[in-house]
């Protein structure tokens, strides 16, 4: 298994930071979001930002995850 610290990408959207590693394929991951100028908290407007997010991803019968992309 390759290990790989550096993200794949890095992007910034006003005060949001966020970070974004690919798997072999080329498929986002796993990203990791900081928001500057705030401790670790989630307001409303943040909830979209997960959302889609998590819709990228469907379990698959064996309980595992699965990419099914936008």
């Amino acid at each position: 298994m390759q290990r790989v610290l550096k993200p794949a990408s890095e992007e910034t959207n006003g005060r949001y930071l966020i970070y974004k590693w690919n798997n072999a394929d080329g498929v986002n991951v796993v990203r990791y979001g900081v928001t500057k100028g705030r401790g670790h908290s989630t307001i409303p407007e943040e909830m979209r930002l997960l959302w889609n997010w998590y819709e990228l991803w469907k379990k698959a019968p064996d309980g595992s995850s699965t990419y099914v992309g936008r």
